[in-house]
């Protein structure tokens, strides 16, 4: 592939450019250390990007990270192309180190300074030279942008807000109508909640406060905040923490790529009742286990770990019990050794990563603490009867 005019925009612009074919970089501009992308040192956030291209069907996306460091990327011939990061002022030493610290980049990483619409028009341009397609540098889609929250007055734009409802006549009913979902969810209630989300007794709109202007960032904020208040209410019926504000991360970021508010309120009911669900089912695994809660505190502690390299003896003492008790008890309930057990659940998740993303195998067996990838595919076709690579080939979605 030629780079001639991308290394031309990059002399121009001043902005960075690196190009990555799988995992691997093709090219990059300039080619100093002072330029380094935090894609070459996390290949778990370039995986993220390309999934994020990948929904948008290869759109051009402009990414706003912490509202001051921008890049731009865009797919084609199977590339993904990125420009930048740009600093949108000057770092100080100090938000500079922290920049580095977080993305594990050398002590010479430099950001540059540039405006968002240099890097908008040179995006703009790349795209028209590798598809062919003349995009409006202003038309390009930004993703998780930050909006200014520092130049207004909460005093006079309460006073302006409370104005405007009291001549709408609005209330704030809709907490009560909140407060019944959440009870919902924390008694594991599917059936109630099947009667609450195909109910023709839905909360109108007039009873929500006008917390945007335009119609679809109201819906948006809506189903944030529901998203928000799941988690906490699954927690209080006894969902696992960790698997309960996971989910409500994956449904939060589901939500970012929703184009119409028809698509994020179906997103939202489907999260209502995915997590009233997930409490039932915790629900109904504690009333089995009640016998022995030492055997729920055993499997909580492994799911907390599992993706840390632990020792099966630390779990005796974390959780206060006999190590020998405990392993014999797990065995007799479970009709596995505490052992088999940790090597069946960090199969199960790897094999959910193995459908589900384009990540190396030898990243996942990292990932899940195994020793080596041989050690991981011994494990794996122990479990599934398949090697990872063929368990890949014959599930990826």
């Amino acid at each position: 592939m030629e780079y001639t005019v991308l290394r031309k925009l990059s002399e121009a612009t001043k902005i960075p450019v690196i190009v990555f074919k799988d995992d691997k970089i093709t090219f990059q501009h300039p080619e100093s250390s002072r330029f380094q992308s935090y894609f070459e040192t996390q290949p778990i956030a370039l995986t993220m990007l390309r999934g994020t291209l990948t929904e948008l069907g290869s759109e051009p996306i402009l990414f706003i990270e912490d509202a001051a460091y921008y890049f731009g990327a865009f797919m084609e011939f199977g590339h993904v192309f990125i420009l930048g990061p740009i600093a949108v002022e000057k770092p100080s030493g100090d938000a500079l180190a922290a920049f580095r610290k977080k993305h594990q980049l050398t002590a010479e990483a430099y950001i540059p300074k540039s405006s968002p619409y240099r890097l908008s028009s040179a995006l703009s341009l790349a795209v028209y030279a590798f598809s062919g397609i003349d995009l409006d540098p202003d038309g390009i889609r930004i993703v998780n942008a930050m909006p200014d929250m520092s130049q207004w007055s909460t005093d006079a734009v309460m006073e302006h807000y409370e104005l405007e409802e009291s001549e709408t006549e609005r209330d704030h009913d809709s907490a009560d109508y909140e407060a019944r979902l959440m009870e919902i969810v924390a008694a594991g209630d599917t059936e109630a909640m099947e009667k609450a989300l195909y109910s023709s007794e839905k909360l109108g709109s007039e009873h929500i406060g006008v917390v945007a202007t335009d119609e679809l960032k109201q819906t948006e904020y809506l189903c944030v905040t529901l998203l928000a208040m799941l988690p906490r209410a699954a927690v209080n019926g006894g969902m696992n923490r960790e698997h309960a504000f996971s989910l409500s991360d994956i449904y939060l970021q589901k939500l970012s790529k929703c184009r119409t508010g028809a698509e994020m309120l179906k997103l939202t009911a489907r999260a209502q009742y995915d997590f009233t669900l997930e409490v039932k089912k915790s629900r109904a695994r504690q009333r089995l286990e009640t016998r022995y809660s030492y055997i729920e505190d055993c499997k909580a502690y492994i799911r907390s770990n599992l993706r840390k390299p632990f020792q099966i003896s630390d779990i005796a003492p974390a959780i206060g019990i006999n190590r020998s008790y405990l392993a014999r008890k797990f065995s007799e309930t479970e009709g596995l050794t505490i052992q088999q057990y940790v090597t069946k659940e960090r199969c199960e998740h790897a094999a959910n990563l193995l459908r589900h993303s384009d990540y190396p195998i030898s990243l996942i067996a990292e990932y899940f603490c195994f020793s080596s990838q041989s050690h991981f595919g011994r494990a794996f076709k122990d479990w599934s009867g398949m090697t990872p690579k063929e368990y890949r080939n014959k599930y990826k979605h």
